[in-house]
Parts: structure tokens; C-alpha cells; sequence
């Protein structure tokens, strides 16, 4: 009797377990509430993952330097990612980490940054697409000769990592194939004064621009726009440098001075690949 009462209580444990760490993460903070009416049982649980969930926090805040007071984020908007706990970088303007199920993801958003000709409409114009990320603001390429984007990945580890761009181009953009040089820098923090060239490539091939050009024939009404996340490369920082944690900056700069538009910029975020 006392053998199955205690295999009973591992077994529920187990299915708690289960419940806690393999469903309640695809859930919304919100939904969460939501399951806590169903019956005590998920209420016990629930409020376990979250007491559990907060102090565990704490300690990820401290280690990865998050500002856990200002995250102003519409966890509606974004579909594709599950988990939605991002917070904000210290000491940035929208770089975030991202807590996922299966690892972490960093984001650097054109929302933070400055450019040429940045704030004036008639060359950038900041637009809601049906997926900013966060529910956020994209920034659309109305019209521009000298194009000088970039984007910046703040506190970033020493480690190998996949890079993505979230992007989308129009029907009737004007981005031609390798229409731009593109550059992924690193800056170590360990004092050195010159960044590393980690990758170069021209930017955009033919297969990308097919890839990310919207389907919709739409080319005024931007929230039906439709965000691509494509992967540019792999980069293994080791190969460069030591040093533990830095800076990553993607730059964009125009081969020719032909005027360009239709092309949408999202950000940047990378996820980092476990060495075997």
C-alpha cells in the first residue's frame, strides 16, 4: 500500500511538473490568470511557476543586466514566438533578451537606432506591420539615395550565434540584387579600441528579395505587411576574440546613389547555438 501511495505522489508530481514546465510557458501572463479560475489544483501550480519564475528573475536580471521596471511590451502582436518574456537592456532603447522555452534570443530594433535622414518622413517613415515585433514600429524606406542603416546587439556573450533580420520588401521596391554592402562588427568590452570584422556580404540576392517580398498586392497599406525573419549567417565570436561579452553592430551601406524604397526594417536578433 505504501509503495503505491508513493509511486501515486510521484506520479502527480511528474504530471505538475509536466504541466508547469512544458504547457504554461506557451501561455500569456494574462491567460495564465485566466486558468487560475478552472480549479485549485492549476491554481497551486500556477502560482508555484510564478513565485518560482520571479525569484529565478532576479538573479537573470543581475546576470544579464535587464531593467525589469520599463518593459512596455504588446505580447499580443507577436504570434510566432511562445514565450513571450522579454525585457529590456539597461541603458538601451530596444535591445531586448528574450526567455524561450528553448534558449535565449536577443533583439536589437530599428526603433532604437538613428540614421541619415532618419527622422524625416519623406525618406524613413515608421509604420505598424501586422508583426513588429512586440506589437512595435517598423521602419519603411519611403524614398533615399544615401542609405547608412544599422543596427546594434548590446551585452552580447562570446559564443557562436545564428543572425536573423526581420524584414519585408513591397511590390514596388527598387531593392535590386546586391544593392547594398552589408558588415557585422564586433566591439569587445574588454577595452580594445578597434571593432572586428566578423562577416561581410552584399545585400539583397535575389533569392532573399523572393523570400521577403510581400504577396499581398498592397502597397500603401503597411499593417498588412507581412515580416520575414531571415537568416544572414552563423557567427562564432570565439574565432575573433577572448574577451567575454561586447557589442555586436550590423551595418548597411548603398553600393550605388540610385534611389531606393520598399524596403521594410524590422531589426535584428540573434540565437545563440549550443557548442557540442
Amino acid at each position: 500500500m505504501e509503495k503505491s501511495l508513493k509511486k501515486a505522489s510521484l506520479f502527480m508530481k511528474s504530471r505538475r511538473n509536466l504541466i508547469k514546465y512544458n504547457l504554461l510557458v506557451y501561455f500569456s501572463d494574462l491567460e495564465l490568470v485566466e486558468l487560475l479560475k478552472i480549479n485549485s489544483n492549476i491554481f497551486k501550480i500556477i502560482k508555484q511557476y510564478f513565485l518560482e519564475w520571479k525569484n529565478r528573475l532576479k538573479l537573470i536580471a543581475i546576470d544579464y543586466k535587464l531593467d525589469l521596471t520599463s518593459s512596455k511590451i504588446d505580447n499580443t502582436k507577436f504570434e510566432a514566438i511562445k514565450n513571450n518574456r522579454a525585457y529590456l537592456v539597461k541603458e538601451t532603447k530596444a535591445n531586448y533578451i528574450q526567455f524561450l522555452d528553448n534558449g535565449i534570443r536577443q533583439y536589437g530594433l530599428a526603433s532604437g537606432e538613428s540614421w541619415a535622414h532618419y527622422h524625416n518622413p519623406s525618406y524613413w517613415k515608421p509604420v505598424k506591420c501586422s508583426n513588429g515585433t512586440f506589437g512595435g514600429l517598423t521602419h519603411y524606406l519611403n524614398d533615399v539615395c544615401w542609405l547608412d542603416t544599422q543596427l546594434n546587439l548590446y551585452n552580447v556573450r562570446n559564443g557562436i550565434y545564428d543572425v536573423y533580420l526581420r524584414q519585408a520588401l513591397n511590390n514596388s521596391h527598387n531593392m535590386n540584387q546586391d544593392s547594398l554592402n552589408l558588415k557585422i562588427l564586433f566591439f569587445p568590452y574588454g577595452g580594445q579600441a578597434e571593432p572586428l570584422e566578423i562577416w561581410r556580404s552584399t545585400f539583397i540576392n535575389n533569392e532573399m528579395a523572393n523570400f521577403i517580398k510581400d504577396k499581398k498586392n498592397n502597397n500603401t497599406n503597411h499593417n498588412l505587411i507581412e515580416l520575414k525573419d531571415c537568416l544572414l549567417t552563423r557567427i562564432d565570436l570565439s574565432k575573433f576574440t577572448d574577451e567575454k561579452e561586447g557589442r555586436i553592430k550590423i551595418e548597411f551601406f548603398h553600393i550605388d546613389g540610385w534611389w531606393k524604397h520598399g524596403w521594410y526594417i524590422d531589426g535584428v536578433f540573434i540565437d545563440k547555438i549550443e557548442s557540442k
